[in-house]
């Protein structure tokens, strides 16, 4: 892990993985698809459970993944409504950690199609949280500086977080608000699987 270790930054985090998406672009259940000879939800509930987070939740209706996801400690909740877009994936998650969160804490959104994701990104998401606890965390990849997940809000912007509306996500959430960067070399990172042909 290029020397990283596990920064103490984790253990005031709160990992939500969002997975209730309806994969319309790819036109079947793609979580469920196999990358690389296993299922692609599989690489970011392995490398969560690896690490040391405040708490650990999924939301999802994909019966295979919530099973997987409880039998590694997860949190597991469903949403009835994620035909009405992202944010009410987010809501989800966030009422499942809202009695749990205390002031300085970080509220992380990771999602399963991006399955090449390192654990070393994980871990600067989490150092550089721990030294600017006031901004949004996300890191940049390639030289592109291609923007991407996972990205970490702190506990402060709790509220406007529960008052996205359709298909929002907390990037909208980054003009508003001090935000910093992190550079990740490998664009590969980054890479998402949204398309049948992403599969091939």
């Amino acid at each position: 892990m290029s020397g990283i270790s596990s920064s103490s930054g984790l253990a005031r985090i709160h990992a939500i993985v969002m997975a209730a998406g309806l994969s319309r672009r790819a036109g079947f259940q793609k979580l469920l698809a196999e990358v690389d000879g296993q299922a692609m939800y599989l690489y970011i509930l392995d490398r969560l459970e690896a690490l040391g987070f405040k708490s650990r939740v999924v939301v999802s209706n994909l019966v295979p993944l919530c099973e997987a996801a409880r039998s590694r400690g997860f949190q597991v909740l469903a949403n009835p409504d994620a035909e009405r877009g992202k944010s009410t994936t987010i809501r989800r998650g966030l009422e499942a950690i809202a009695e749990h969160l205390d002031p300085g804490d970080g509220i992380a959104f990771f999602v399963c199609d991006q399955p090449y994701m390192s654990e070393e990104t994980i871990l600067r998401m989490a150092e550089t949280f721990d030294l600017h606890p006031e901004a949004i965390v996300y890191p940049v990849y390639g030289v592109e500086a291609r923007r991407g997940n996972p990205m970490v809000f702190p506990a402060r912007l709790f509220d406007e977080l529960m008052a996205l509306e359709g298909d929002e996500g907390g990037i909208v959430l980054i003009p508003k608000h001090s935000h910093l960067e992190f550079e990740v070399a490998d664009l590969r990172e980054a890479r998402d699987f949204d398309l049948a042909s992403d599969f091939d």
